[in-house]
């Protein structure tokens, strides 16, 4: 519970304009977005590697719609 709150407390206060799974992101929406390359970052080894990640493209892509996605 006490980590729940804390996780509350910091996405709140992180700035993100919403909160969202990835079950809720639209890949219609895009189809040329890679999901798998997508589904494959919520192993979170990129943050063993001490990486980072970067959505890059054109305006209307989707960058956007990806990054609040909430990492769960």
């Amino acid at each position: 519970m006490k980590e729940q709150k804390r996780i509350a407390t910091v996405l709140k206060t992180s700035g993100l304009p919403y909160v969202k799974s990835i079950d809720e992101f639209d890949f219609a929406f895009q189809p040329h977005i890679d999901r798998r390359a997508v589904m494959n970052l919520f192993d979170l080894t990129f943050l063993e590697r001490k990486e980072n990640i970067i959505f890059l493209g054109p305006p209307g892509v989707g960058e956007r719609r990806i990054w609040p996605v909430h990492w769960r």
